[in-house]
């Protein structure tokens, strides 16, 4: 989803509105694809270290395979 290129932003728009106005908001709002739970796991549970790890060998990889195009 996030390599589709859109111009309707409503659909976000509608989920902020909707996550600043409920009366009894949800304390977290989860991820639907597997990367992003993946990420955010990784970002709220282990040692920080754990996380910048993950950032930096996932910026290494992207780095990798854009120099292979």
């Amino acid at each position: 989803m996030a390599s589709e290129k859109r111009s309707d932003i409503s659909p976000v728009l509608n989920a902020v509105t909707e996550a600043l106005t409920q009366v009894y908001p949800q304390c977290r709002y989860k991820p639907q694809e597997p990367f992003m739970y993946l990420m955010s796991f990784l970002g709220t549970h282990p040692p920080e270290f754990v996380y910048d790890g993950m950032i930096r060998l996932l910026g290494y990889l992207s780095s990798k395979v854009k120099k292979r195009k």
